[in-house]
């Protein structure tokens, strides 16, 4: 595919001129390096067609031999570049890129020649930017060009900006990429001591981490990785399996850690290698006078080797925490820690990973980091209460620790803790662009984004991370779910299906691909799932899916089967110890019989949930459909004056609660007015656009209330097996008929009643449609 050589492409703000070789925005400078310019011609000059990868490489790279994860650098780099404008360039999964915006091609008049490379932005900036080096093919070692890079000038914006730029600087000995993907193999312990079993490297770990130039791979890739090797997700990871490990995940350097008694002393010791040679690029190595200083010794002996890579005194200096400040100065109570990370990385149950956190801040409890697990893995078992706790209690002591840490300590404590969204995408955001290789802060931006109703916004975070490391199962988990949110099926069941051939699903992906699968109503998709969540009956999944699978069978009207499922959801939860949780599976059945008028079953259920319970909001409006109004007014006013109600609760539940207490008093103006600042919102669930339209139908203003439900139907991906989804096709019925189109109106009731074709006999609302509709007719 061969470059347009001449002209000016404007697309947007920006104009592409290829006679001078520059991009500007509105007649500024954009710095971008000269690989990085010409993958945008290409592109912007195909504008509309798929431009392969290899068709990129074989025209931007016409003198040497290089790997796609240097293609996926450079669209990254560009991406950024762009701004706003980002999106324009598209990832055809599979396949390559597609240039999406409106693009116009002119001819200057005159021909200027080439700028002095000196008198380019670029140049101003090279040492404050990462540059790949790309070498013919003629001159090239034994070592893949994507591997030997050069380093000049270490910082935030370079870290996040790979640029490919030839022969402008000299090289640091040894020559580090813009990154360096880490392997961490098992210390070997010669001590016989048990308590640096584990410990050690976690504490390397956590050292290296504090780096923005090394991508340390993390406990949960390590995990699926051994499984995909045919071993353990526990195994031990020696030297010859960690270099396997790095070469499978594209990484660089191998680190191999050392302990030996010596006398009454401890030697401890470090070295990196080439993970495809074997040959030894650094190593540093000290003595410890006893136990109690081993820590600080791995501490000295870390950032020895974080500088004989590459990095910068004074890179290293900013980002270096002692690890008895950064985590703890207990080496038992960092043991436990370490266990209990390495348990949620192998995806096992958090009831597992609970006793060792607990250990951990019995131990020393000014332990940080602990109190975030035990946060964590609270949220991830729905015990809110205790969750808040310990994330408060992690923010007591942030002070304590390194960087990244207090990034994350801080992103929990808004994004899980207190649901301040605003504040968690801002901590997200900062995390992202200060550590660009960590997929964790990627990640919790998709998630937050989908559950904001907005996961458009998140979805592009995600292909720019996934091209970067294209075996991040986490990715691969926030993407599908944000693509099945935004009702991109295709690309979430393309995506759930690469994440399978990597070895990479799991659960929550399955999950989504359940959701997508019942709401394009395939029949063979949602069998293969359910078969594959059967086959998975444990852990989370022992309890998530019989819930979904129940709200589903509820919003058929089989409340027979939905009480048995829902059941053994709840049961697995009381099996667990989980008693807030059991009651959270109790008031989705609440809420499900709610809707559908199963005002027997509702009360019922609701005599079974313990009281207080952190879904008082949605209780109190499920207790409206019991004519218990005052009940809704006293908890309305009694939560609106929660200083930290949190991000949904304010801007979603709470008007959720206003409009039913005011639709119940017959007040349907009122209810509209309630529901007004949330519709930035409307896609967070259904229950928005849906209390909206019933509203719509009270004012007999059926327009508008075919507008609301609209924003149901038309969006199927945000929860396929809510109630609200077919009873957005009951309120179309109505409002039709309030408008006298007889023949939309029984369209939309046959719709509805088809989705209950299978509902018990006696189910209220079917039997409701079922007069309405005889009446049309």
């Amino acid at each position: 595919m061969p470059l347009t050589n001449q002209g000016i492409y404007h697309f947007g703000e920006f104009q592409l001129n290829l006679d001078l070789r520059t991009l500007a925005r509105q007649g500024e400078r954009v710095p971008v390096g000269s690989r990085a310019f010409d993958v945008l011609a290409c592109l912007v000059a195909h504008a509309g067609t798929v431009v392969t990868k290899a068709e990129l490489l074989e025209a931007v790279w016409t003198d040497s031999f290089v790997e796609e994860g240097t293609l996926s650098q450079h669209i990254f780099s560009l991406r950024k570049a762009l701004g706003e404008e980002a999106a324009c360039i598209a990832t055809i999964q599979g396949r390559g890129y597609r240039f999406m915006g409106a693009v116009r091609h002119t001819l200057p008049a005159t021909s200027t020649p080439p700028p002095d490379p000196k008198d380019s932005l670029l140049f101003e900036a090279r040492e404050s930017v990462h540059m790949v080096i790309e070498e013919p093919m003629a001159s090239r070692s034994a070592v893949p060009a994507s591997r030997r890079i050069w380093r000049y000038g270490l910082t935030v914006a370079g870290a996040a900006a790979v640029l490919g730029v030839a022969g402008w600087m000299r090289p640091v000995s040894p020559a580090p990429r813009a990154y360096l993907g880490v392997v961490l193999a098992d210390f070997t312990n010669t001590t016989g001591d048990a308590a640096f079993d584990h410990t050690l490297k976690r504490a390397l770990e956590i050292d290296l981490e504090q780096s923005p130039y090394m991508d340390v791979l993390n406990e949960t890739d390590r995990a699926s990785t051994l499984q995909l090797m045919g071993l353990k997700s526990d195994a031990a990871l020696t030297g010859d399996v960690a270099h396997e490990m790095c070469v499978r995940t594209n990484r660089q350097i191998v680190l191999l850690g050392n302990i030996a008694s010596v006398g009454g002393q401890y030697l401890v010791s470090v070295q990196a290698s080439d993970c495809n040679t074997g040959k030894s690029l650094a190593s540093a190595k000290t003595q410890a006078s006893g136990k109690d200083k081993v820590l600080s010794a791995l501490d000295s002996v870390a950032d020895r080797v974080r500088g004989k890579l590459g990095e910068s005194s004074k890179s290293i200096s900013g980002y270096q925490v002692p690890i008895e400040q950064a985590t703890t100065s207990s080496l038992e109570a960092l043991r436990a820690y370490s266990i209990g990370n390495s348990i949620v990385a192998q995806g096992r149950p958090a009831t597992e990973s609970l006793p060792f956190f607990r250990r951990a801040v019995e131990l020393d409890p000014q332990f940080a980091m602990a109190y975030d697990g035990l946060g964590s893995s609270y949220f991830h078992l729905n015990e809110f209460t205790r969750s808040l706790q310990n994330f408060q209690k992690a923010m007591d002591l942030s002070n304590r620790v390194s960087e990244r840490e207090r990034l994350i300590l801080r992103a929990h404590y808004y994004g899980e803790g207190y649901e301040n969204v605003q504040l968690a995408l801002q901590t997200y955001q900062l995390w992202a662009a200060t550590y660009p290789y960590d997929s964790r802060p990627v990640v919790s931006l998709i998630s937050l984004y989908t559950d904001m109703g907005h996961p458009l916004d998140g979805i592009p975070y995600g292909e720019r991370a996934l091209a970067l490391q294209p075996e991040n199962g986490l990715l691969y988990q926030a993407l599908v779910r944000a693509c099945t949110h935004a009702g991109r099926f295709d690309e979430a069941k393309s995506l759930g299906a690469q994440a399978a051939k990597l070895g990479k699903d799991n659960s929550h992906i399955h999950a989504s691909l359940w959701q997508v699968a019942y709401a394009e109503h395939n029949a063979g998709d949602l069998e293969r799932e359910t078969q594959w969540a059967h086959s998975h009956a444990d852990g989370w999944y022992g309890w998530f899916f019989p819930d979904l699978e129940a709200t589903a069978e509820g919003s058929e009207g089989r409340f027979r089967d939905s009480e048995k499922t829902y059941a053994q959801s709840v049961a697995v939860a009381k099996r667990e110890g989980l008693e807030d949780l059991a009651d959270h599976l109790l008031v989705d059945q609440a809420f499900t019989e709610g809707e559908l008028g199963e005002l027997a079953k509702l009360r019922a259920t609701l005599q079974r949930i313990r009281d207080p319970n952190p879904d008082v909001i949605l209780i109190a409006r499920l207790r409206v459909a019991l004519g218990d109004v005052a009940y809704a007014e006293k908890v309305l006013a009694s939560e609106s004056g929660k200083p930290n109600r949190g991000f949904l609760g304010a801007t979603v539940d709470l008007p959720c609660l206003r409009a039913t207490i005011a639709l119940a008093r017959r007040r349907p103006l009122e209810a509209i007015s309630a529901l007004e600042a949330s519709l930035p919102y409307d896609q967070t669930d259904y229950s928005l656009a849906f209390l909206r339209g019933q509203a719509y139908l009270d004012l007999a203003r059926p327009e508008q209330a075919l507008a609301e439900y609209r924003k149901i139907v038309g969006n199927p991906g945000v929860d396929p097996a809510s109630p609200q989804a077919p009873l957005a096709h009951l309120g179309m019925a109505r409002a039709y008929a309030l408008q006298g189109d007889h023949v939309a109106s029984r369209t939309e009731y046959e719709h509805f009643l088809a989705n209950g074709k299978n509902s018990d006999p006696d189910a209220h609302i079917f039997t409701v449609a079922k007069a309405e509709l005889a009446k049309i007719r």
